[in-house]
């Protein structure tokens, strides 16, 4: 009988014991299965987060550069003729193509006769760079409230905006305004008045005026170059043309201002 006893309470204890690591492998199983359910799920979290970055990098790269494989029309005088810092200022764009339209000498109301559909067709760029002859011509300044059709600086801006506007609706204008100068030819020397009575100054205020009302970008390199009448002789090879270092210097400005537009 005391035998039986025995059987029957280490037949209890082995069932016990069996229970027991039933229960131990079941909670063993339990927890590396949750264990392995949170790792996935931070990694997931941590991939989602990878993700959600290279999304921003990218998007912040594209911002970085809204002209990447874009076309360029530079239109403008001499300054821009040479097409000097047009090939500098792509490269630093990422601008796919860029053409020249510039005229040696030529004043910003002319500058509207040149531009036609067909040299405006799969624009998406059009930066206007003139004024500088205006001031040394004398061309007359006249008021804010000039429209297209008169012939005016003013009236000038307008003429350009609305003809780019009509011929191509899509492109982003730009101008940039005249940079300071000094003694050229018999033309008026920075910061005296023209012999129609003008500033160099209000020819650029013109621009960033107009351009203002229409919502349209100016790079305003009369102040912003670095280029003045105390550095004229290192930055332009006859106080008007930018030299070598004169161009790389705008080059420069132009490009970060148009990689950057709300700067």
């Amino acid at each position: 009988m005391l035998g039986r006893y025995k059987s029957y309470k280490i037949n209890i204890l082995i069932n016990f014991l069996i229970i027991l690591t039933i229960g131990v492998l079941t909670i063993g199983f339990y927890k590396d299965n949750k264990i392995d359910k949170v790792n996935a799920y931070k990694a997931k979290i941590v991939n989602r987060q990878i993700e959600v970055k290279e999304n921003k990098d990218e998007k912040i790269e594209k911002l970085k550069f809204p002209y990447e494989n874009r076309n360029w029309l530079a239109v403008g005088d001499s300054i821009t003729h040479y097409n000097k810092y047009q090939s500098i200022v792509a490269n630093l764009c990422k601008i796919h193509t860029v053409t020249t339209d510039a005229v040696y000498g030529e004043q910003l109301g002319s500058m509207a006769c040149t531009l036609t559909k067909k040299n405006l067709a799969n624009v998406d760029l059009v930066t206007v760079f003139g004024g500088t002859n205006d001031y040394g011509k004398n061309k007359l300044l006249g008021k804010i409230s000039d429209d297209k059709t008169i012939d005016t600086f003013y009236g000038n801006i307008k003429n350009v905006i609305n003809k780019i506007s009509i011929l191509n609706p899509k492109a982003k204008i730009v101008f940039f305004t005249p940079l300071k100068r000094g003694k050229f030819a018999n033309q008026p020397v920075y910061p005296k008045s023209n012999k129609a009575g003008f500033k160099l100054k209000q020819y650029v205020e013109a621009i960033k005026v107009i351009c203002g009302e229409k919502s349209i970008q100016v790079i305003d390199l009369f102040n912003d170059s670095g280029i003045n009448e105390n550095n004229l002789s290192q930055y332009t090879f006859d106080n008007l043309h930018p030299s070598a270092a004169g161009y790389d210097k705008i080059s420069k400005v132009i490009a970060d201002k148009l990689n950057n537009p709300s700067k």
